[in-house]
């Protein structure tokens, strides 16, 4: 596990909360997203959970806290991280504080930037 997220639906805050770890292995992929359609997020294309607490050894994603995302974006830069040897993460970090991203795409683009520096 590379980071735990706290999602929720920003339109239906009464609908609770859900703490997905992430990346999301393959036998509870289904299971997860289920559990977030229960919660009318989880789309495959929409950008509709809204990130309310990161608990990840990486400081610079708490940038993503209070911000909409899609779930497979962020599964997607999970096993993105988590493919990262230790100086890649450096970079990664770095990079992110320089540039002053916030958002998911660009955490995304900037792993395969990282990666191709090493």
């Amino acid at each position: 596990m590379i980071f735990k997220a706290i999602l929720s639906n920003k339109a239906h805050p009464e609908l609770g909360q859900a703490t997905i770890p992430l990346p999301i292995r393959d036998i509870e992929y289904d299971h997860t997203i289920g559990l977030l359609e229960g919660m009318d997020i989880g789309s495959p294309t929409a950008q509709d959970c809204r990130v309310d607490g990161l608990d990840s050894s990486y400081p610079i994603l708490d940038r993503l806290v209070t911000q909409t995302v899609n779930v497979d974006e962020l599964d997607y830069l999970a096993k993105r991280l988590d493919s990262f040897c230790q100086s890649e993460v450096e970079k990664f970090q770095a990079m992110a504080v320089k540039l002053g991203l916030s958002n998911i795409q660009d955490f995304i683009n900037l792993t395969f930037c990282c990666q191709q520096t090493t």
